[in-house]
């Protein structure tokens, strides 16, 4: 079981429950996922935009499509991205 007291991977996701999709699903995105399961916490669904794992399942979560995971999710979940290197990167600021 994972120490829950002073993490801050866990103090960010709490407040969210059950209301968030992990977008990225490489080593980064695993590697979250795997800390919240041991600590009890799940999100709604992973999404990727790799059609090669929609629809498939990781973890017992379906892996969706960005325009899926939006059509399902998009007006009741946060998302999450998950991808190592996105902060601080060109495409992030654009995001802003």
């Amino acid at each position: 079981m994972v120490s829950t007291k002073n993490d801050p991977v866990l103090d960010f996701f709490r407040p969210f429950g059950d209301d968030f999709v992990i977008y990225g699903c490489g080593a980064f995105g695993k590697a979250i996922l795997r800390h919240l399961h041991a600590a009890g916490i799940a999100p709604r669904a992973l999404c990727d935009r790799d059609p090669l794992l929609h629809g498939k399942t990781f973890s017992g979560l379906p892996v969706l499509g960005p325009a899926e995971a939006g059509k399902r999710y998009g007006r009741s979940a946060r998302f999450v991205i998950a991808i190592q290197g996105f902060y601080g990167s060109k495409t992030h600021r654009m995001a802003l």
